[in-house]
């Protein structure tokens, strides 16, 4: 095999690994995000109990709550649905001021009474925001993988003819 032909065959690996790696990127959001669609279309049948804790970390805008459920202890970190499509920074602390809590607050914790460890402080979702987000991610993944299959047929094609 001559160097030209080896070049080739190098950034047609390379270019199989970035497309490799864009298809891992959109099946672990894939994954997410039909963890999030079904517990919020099961949400109307979720129940409420009030928390035992609830800890906001103002720094990092991150929270945690601990829930009993039949004697059980559970613990949830999740403010709504969507969190990792939706992510706003800050929005913790305006929802944690809105609600003019305070530390050691109870807060109602809405939770899957088939599976209590998903639970949910927030139960409603911006449907249109959704739909955005994931119509940008979709678009955003073809934006990667279509040019990488497109520029590795051609130098495929070019491996053959030279």
């Amino acid at each position: 095999m001559d160097f030209a032909k080896q070049g080739c065959l190098r950034r047609l690996m390379g270019l199989m690994g970035l497309g490799v790696c864009a298809v891992g990127v959109v099946i672990i959001l894939s994954f997410n995000f039909s963890r999030d669609w079904r517990d919020w279309r099961d949400s109307d049948t979720w129940q409420t109990t009030p928390s035992l804790e609830f800890v906001r970390q103002p720094k990092t805008d991150y929270i945690r709550y601990t829930y009993v459920v039949d004697g059980r202890e559970y613990q949830g970190e999740r403010l709504y649905f969507f969190e990792k499509l939706l992510y706003d920074y800050g929005y913790a602390s305006r929802w944690y001021y809105e609600h003019n809590l305070s530390a050691g607050d109870q807060v109602t914790v809405y939770y899957d009474p088939d599976a209590p460890a998903r639970s949910v402080l927030e139960p409603t979702v911006d449907v249109g925001r959704v739909q955005f987000w994931s119509l940008s991610l979709l678009l955003a993944c073809l934006a990667l993988i279509l040019p990488v299959a497109f520029f590795g047929f051609i130098w495929w094609r070019l491996i053959k003819v030279f």
